[in-house]
This record gives structure tokens, C-alpha cells and sequence, in this order.
């Protein structure tokens, strides 16, 4: 998927349906431009109006490396897709419409540049599927 940007700062957000597990990457001509994309460093470096948790409830989220660590009777065990052993991010759904659930401001954005945005996005609860918004400047 090509974008073409024609500002200086742009924004990714993110709301869904039921609960998942992500990993986001956006770069240009392979310079990655997210900052802790892979959650290896954590909660940081991105902004939601979820609320961070160990364990799953609506409107929480966590950063784990195995997903049944969060809900352990209800969700399937969930690993990091590109190891298996490194981190992810994980959302349940919050009763509230349109939550940002993950999002990120990226400076330096060259204007007519071409960029690739891309996450790898897993259900976590049988049967779910997902509805994905993304938002690029709103």
C-alpha cells in the first residue's frame, strides 16, 4: 500500500472490534520510522486511550510475549509471529466508540514521499473478527 504524504507530521491510529495482537512498522526506502514498533522496549513511545494492564478487561491493553498470560481461560496462546520469543501488544475491546487504541506522531515526513505502513494483527478470542480502522492525519 502506497501513501502519498503531503504534510510534515502524520499520526497512525487504530480501533477494533474484539481482542487481538499487534506489531507496527512504517518506513521509507527501509528506514523505519515507528518508534518501538516490535514493543520491545515496552509501553512506551506510542499514545491510547486504553489503559495499561496485566490482565484483560475492556478498554485495558498489555505488552506480553505470550497472550494467555492477560486472559488465560479465554484467549489461545498468542506469540510474537516474526521469533516467537519477542513482544507484542495486546487490546480488549473498551466500551467506549471510536478509542484510539494505539497511535504514534511521526516527524520528518517528506512531503510527495512514498511510505509503507504495515501491522500483523492476530484474534486472540475464537471466532472474532476484527474491524480495523486506520487513520492517517485524522
Amino acid at each position: 500500500m502506497k501513501i502519498k504524504i503531503l504534510i510534515f507530521v502524520i499520526s497512525f491510529s487504530i480501533s477494533i472490534q474484539n481482542s487481538w495482537g499487534q506489531c507496527f512498522r512504517c518506513c521509507r526506502a527501509g528506514n523505519e520510522l515507528i518508534k518501538n514498533g516490535d514493543f520491545s522496549l515496552g509501553n512506551t513511545g506510542f499514545s491510547s486511550s486504553y489503559t495499561f494492564a496485566f490482565s484483560s478487561l475492556p478498554g485495558r491493553y498489555g505488552i506480553v510475549t505470550d497472550s494467555r498470560t492477560a486472559n488465560p481461560n479465554n484467549w489461545a496462546s498468542c506469540k510474537d509471529h516474526t521469533t516467537g520469543t519477542g513482544r507484542f501488544v495486546w487490546f480488549d475491546l473498551a466500551d467506549t466508540a471510536n478509542a484510539i487504541m494505539w497511535s504514534q506522531k511521526i516527524n520528518n515526513i517528506i512531503p510527495n514521499a512514498n511510505y509503507t505502513f504495515s501491522c500483523w494483527i492476530n484474534s486472540l478470542f475464537a471466532g472474532a473478527s476484527p474491524e480495523l480502522n486506520f487513520l492517517i492525519n485524522g
